[in-house]
C-alpha cells in the first residue's frame, strides 16, 4: 500500500482522486457484480504476484422466436421468464425452461511473472482467452525456472490442459525482439490456435 501511494504521488492527478486502497491475498473473488466477478490467485515468481480471470456471468436469454409464436405479450412476462420462474398466458401454463436458454459468460485469464505452478491449471480452466507471460524459449528453461517465469511451451501446455480457447503469448525476454517466432512457434507445436501480443491488438470471443 505504502508503494503505490508513493506511486501515485509522481501523477499530476495527486490530490485530486480520492483513493481507498484494500490489500487481499489472492486466494478469492475481490469484485463480485450481478454481470461478471474478478478473482485472483497467488503465483510463484520472485516477488508477490498475482494471476487474474475476468469471469462474466451465464445469462438467461428469451427464445424470442417461441414467444412471436406462441404470441406472447412482452412486458412482465419475460422480467419472470429471466428469473426462472413459469408463467400463466390466457389461461395456459408455461415452462419458463421451455421458452429460455441459457448463454455462457465469456472467461478471459490473466498470468503475468509467475513459474509454473499447479494452480495455474485449475484457475484458468476453460479461458476463452488466456494472456500468459513467456518470457523464455523452451531451451532456456532452468533459466525460466531460476528467474521465476514460463517458457512458451510451458505457457502452452497450460493452455492445452487448462482447456482454453485461444494463447495469447505475452512478456516476451528482450532478447527475442528480432526474432519472436521462434517462441510462437514452439508454444503452437503444443497449442495450436496461439498468437503473439501486440500493442492495440482487438480479439473477439
Amino acid at each position: 500500500m505504502v508503494f503505490i501511494k508513493e506511486i501515485m504521488k509522481i501523477f499530476a492527478s495527486v490530490g485530486k482522486i480520492s483513493l481507498n486502497i484494500e490489500e487481499f491475498s489472492g486466494k478469492e473473488k475481490f469484485l463480485d457484480t450481478p454481470d461478471f466477478f474478478i478473482e485472483s490467485r497467488e503465483m510463484t515468481h520472485n516477488s508477490p504476484c498475482l494471476a487474474y480471470s475476468f469471469v462474466e456471468k451465464d445469462k438467461i436469454k428469451i427464445n424470442k422466436d417461441k414467444l412471436q409464436k406462441l404470441k406472447i405479450p412482452s412486458g412482465p412476462f419475460l422480467k419472470r421468464l429471466k428469473e426462472g420462474k413459469n408463467i400463466i398466458y390466457n389461461q395456459k401454463r408455461y415452462l419458463a425452461k421451455d421458452l429460455t436458454f441459457v448463454e455462457r459468460g465469456k472467461k478471459i485469464s490473466f498470468v503475468l511473472d509467475t513459474s509454473f505452478n499447479k494452480k495455474i491449471i485449475s484457475f484458468v480452466k476453460n479461458s476463452d482467452i488466456l494472456i500468459c507471460e513467456s518470457s523464455f524459449s523452451e531451451e532456456l528453461n532452468k533459466k525460466a525456472e531460476e528467474y521465476g517465469h514460463l517458457t512458451s511451451k510451458q505457457a502452452a501446455e497450460i493452455a492445452k490442459k487448462s482447456f482454453s480457447k485461444k494463447l495469447i503469448l505475452t512478456h516476451l525476454s528482450q532478447r527475442y525482439n528480432k526474432n519472436q517466432e521462434n517462441i510462437l512457434n514452439e508454444a503452437i507445436k503444443v497449442f495450436n490456435n496461439s498468437v503473439l501480443a501486440k500493442d492495440f491488438d482487438n480479439f473477439e470471443i
